[in-house]
């Protein structure tokens, strides 16, 4: 299952194909947005994946490619917020987790997410949702949950996105280093 995170993980950078552009605006308002700040991420998690790039950040992310041609860039400078939470826990944490998993999952039926993927295997579980609004998708939430290798992910990705443009950046992304990426970006 630690490969499969990983890979959706990387799914998800890869799916940040998008319309809106990246504004200094209220994320938090913003229909997409889902919010993670009640998920502990417990004192002794380890490989933990915590990630929350918003509006400017993402700028300065798709201002490092000075030539802007990259699929990569132009998606990042058109999207609100990309957030992850990723750890791997205790399994004395294991009902704790799980409980952040349900209410996650039940927050987005209630305000009307689509479910586009759910995949469910003895305990473990992987969701993938879309927000629509206005015939539009503005927003991505996934959630892939282990309690037999005690690791979880949520990831939201919020703007307008184009899945359209999904194929032309996976393409683009496929044998990339993205490590090289970000540490260009955090020589800046």
């Amino acid at each position: 299952m630690k490969a499969k995170l990983l890979l959706l993980t990387l799914l998800m950078l890869s799916l940040l194909g998008a319309g809106a552009q990246a504004r200094d605006t209220e994320v938090a308002k913003l229909p997409g947005y889902v919010d993670l700040k009640d998920i502990r991420i417990p004192d002794d998690a380890e490989e933990i994946r915590d990630i929350d790039l918003g509006p400017p950040l993402l700028k300065m992310a798709a201002e490092a490619d000075t030539s802007r041609q990259s699929a990569l860039t132009r998606v990042l400078s058109q999207l609100q917020l990309v957030r992850v939470k990723s750890f791997v826990f205790r399994p004395d944490d294991t009902d704790e987790v799980r409980s952040h998993v349900r209410d996650i999952e039940d927050r987005l039926e209630k305000n009307d997410w689509s479910r586009l993927i759910r995949v469910r295997d003895e305990e473990d579980s992987i969701t993938l949702s879309l927000k629509y609004d206005r015939n539009h998708i503005v927003g991505l939430m996934l959630v892939a949950f282990s309690p037999e290798d005690d690791e979880v992910t949520f990831v939201n990705v919020v703007g307008d996105l184009d899945l359209a443009s999904l194929a032309g950046l996976t393409a683009e992304l496929s044998g990339v280093d993205l490590d090289d990426f970000f540490d260009e970006l955090d020589s800046r």
